[in-house]
């Protein structure tokens, strides 16, 4: 979103305030919106009231307000659903964040690419309703401070993260990740690991980058990331999901020795995408390597690196 003048910190903390205390009034107006609009989604409700389930606000990079969470079935399919919302101060950006998460694991690389197929209109109206219902917010905290302010979307990052075990994966990134330590890679590299990563995409999740194809202007490219984990809950979380979901495959497994087995690969996520940047819009296919699957949702590799990746690509336009 891009808005017409600049704004101070009064502006954004009030704007902020705004943001958090109409929340609830916010996510009730989504819900029906939903529902009305969405035929795909068959149920669309507030998730089950937990501390994550409420209205939360973040203070970096920016005064970021998180909505409540919501559940949305399709097609027998849990869905995790979020609204993020920034309020800025001096640059005249922000964003609006629209995640969405399968619950659970998919084995079925169909469910993966009809999932990705299905969100993507319905997210289209679900973020021109957000981004009209946060102009109001922000024409009415301007107006009250005697402001006069115009704020319009200049571009759309969609973003679109896998797991795999594959440790070609994991060398991939590696490699990627060293390169560009020593001196970036060339043309060629860069075009080679491309279509690798896009073979892979297509081939076990039906999957494959897309903006090219639409927008002839569009660059294309790959990009590594290493994201160490800080948390010491996450870590846990990870390591117990991890173990609760070997289980159920092998009733002989050892925790101990697969907690200990598997602890280096849970104190980082790494991914590896192919990132498309047209006109208005970019586009970033993403494989994380992971090689135990967490079963928690929010503790796995997917939902923590496109978390990350949402703070970091905003340098694509």
């Amino acid at each position: 979103m891009s808005a017409s003048r600049e704004a101070s910190g009064a502006d954004a903390v009030a704007l902020g305030r705004r943001l958090r205390d109409e929340s609830d009034e916010f996510t009730d107006e989504l819900i029906s919106f939903v529902q009305k609009n969405c035929r795909p989604f068959s149920v669309v409700r507030r998730a089950e009231v937990t501390r994550q389930s409420a209205t939360r606000i973040r203070l970096y990079p920016a005064i970021i307000v998180d909505f409540p969470p919501l559940r949305i079935k399709w097609s027998g399919h849990e869905i995790d659903f979020r609204v993020c919302m920034t309020a800025w101060t001096g640059p005249r950006k922000s964003k609006i964040w629209t995640r969405y998460n399968l619950i659970r694991t998919q084995e079925s690389k169909h469910d993966i690419s009809d999932f990705f197929a299905v969100v993507a209109p319905q997210d289209k109206l679900i973020h021109e309703f957000c981004a009209k219902y946060y102009e109001a917010w922000t024409q009415r905290v301007f107006k009250e401070s005697g402001k006069e302010i115009k704020v319009t979307p200049i571009y759309k990052i969609v973003l679109r993260m896998v797991s795999s075990a594959d440790a070609n994966v994991s060398r991939w990134i590696e490699e990627r990740l060293e390169t560009d330590k020593r001196q970036g890679a060339d043309e060629n590299s860069d075009r080679n690991l491309r279509e690798r990563v896009t073979s892979l995409l297509r081939n076990e999740y039906a999957l494959e980058p897309s903006l090219s194809k639409s927008d002839t202007s569009a660059k294309q490219f790959v990009r590594a990331f290493r994201y160490p984990l800080n948390s010491m809950k996450l870590l846990v979380d990870r390591a117990d999901s991890s173990a609760q979901s070997s289980a159920q495959g092998d009733g002989n497994v050892d925790f101990d020795e697969m907690i200990f087995a598997t602890v280096s690969s849970l104190q980082e996520v790494k991914s590896i995408c192919v990132i498309e940047t047209g006109t208005d819009t970019a586009e970033v296919t993403g494989i994380v390597y992971e090689p135990m699957v967490a079963a928690q949702f929010n503790a796995s590799g997917t939902h923590i690196a496109s978390a990350e990746l949402i703070y970091g690509l905003g340098n694509l336009y």
